[in-house]
Parts: structure tokens; sequence; C-alpha cells
């Protein structure tokens, strides 16, 4: 689904009931995805955490998990996700987030490590490829690099892999 149509969506059933916590906290991920840190998301993280309550156990720790990493505590984020990934081990979200952290960490190992858990239980999850990608790249393997591009491209075949790709040939053998 276009994240624009989302985002649209989301707004609409937050209109019509503005104690929907659930699409508060799902509005809140799509922001975040689309443009990092901004007024809405995080004002919209202060209305999720007032209410609580209303959310799942796991969507709770979420909200924790998702609270850290705006704070840039990426590392204080990772066992948050931890649980959520215990608690859902087939949840291929929560082992990209722990990824994401280790990413943004420069902890490329660990990153791929995690990368590696989320495709086991999506092998067609085309973030966790680029990414993937990404952390081999940094790691100046630029045939396991493409390879995880490659992959991408196949799965997603917008302007943003081919971008992806590119990058991937740019690196130093």
């Amino acid at each position: 689904m276009d994240k624009t149509v989302a985002i649209t969506e989301l707004q609409k059933a937050i209109h019509y009931d503005p104690g929907f916590t659930l699409a508060k906290l799902k509005l809140l991920e799509v922001l975040r995805f689309e443009g990092g840190n901004t007024d809405e998301v995080k004002n919209l993280l202060t209305d999720i955490k007032s209410n609580l309550s209303n959310l799942s156990y796991i969507d709770s720790i979420r909200v924790l998990a998702t609270e850290k990493s705006i704070e840039g505590l990426y590392l204080s984020a990772i066992p948050y996700y931890q649980q959520i990934a215990e608690k859902l081990p087939h949840d291929r979200y929560s082992y990209y987030e722990i990824a994401e952290s280790y990413y943004t960490l420069c902890e490329n190992d660990k990153a791929i490590e995690y990368y590696q858990k989320a495709l086991a239980r999506d092998t067609n999850f085309a973030l966790a490829l680029n990414h993937m990608g990404y952390s081999y790249s940094n790691k100046y393997d630029s045939e396991m690099a493409l390879k995880y591009f490659r992959r991408y491209l196949e799965i997603d075949s917008s302007a943003n892999a081919f971008d992806s790709m590119g990058d991937g040939f740019l690196q130093p053998e």
C-alpha cells in the first residue's frame, strides 16, 4: 500500500475516533519511516504514552522501544525489541528493528545477524534485503552487498532499489 494512502487513512481513523491509540501508533511508525523525528511524531508519541493502557502488551513494549529510538538511544531500544521477538518469534519486524538499531550504531556484524533472522522469517522482506546489502557494503564486502541488492531489486523495482544497486557498485573491492 502506498504510504501516502496509509497516512491519509490512519489520519481519518484518528479523526473519527481520537482515542484510537493503535491507529496513532501505526501513524507514528509510518511517519517515522517517511521523515524521521518530526514534531508530529514526537506529539503522537506523547499522546500514545499517556494512553498505553489502550494498547496490547506487545504494542506497549513497541512504544517504549520506539521512544528510545526517537531519542537516539538505540542500544536501549534493543532489549524492548528482543522482548517482542521472544513473545512473537515469527515476527520479522522485531528482528528487523534490532538489526536497524545495530546498523545505526555501526555494528554491522550484529546488524547482519539480526537481518538474517528477519529474512529467515520472510525471505522476500525487501527492507531487510536492502539494509543487509548496506551492512555488507559498510564492511567493504561488495560481493555480498551486491547479492542482497540484486535480491532487493528482484523484489522491489523502485527507484530506491536501483539506487541501492548503484551504491553497491560504488564500493571498493
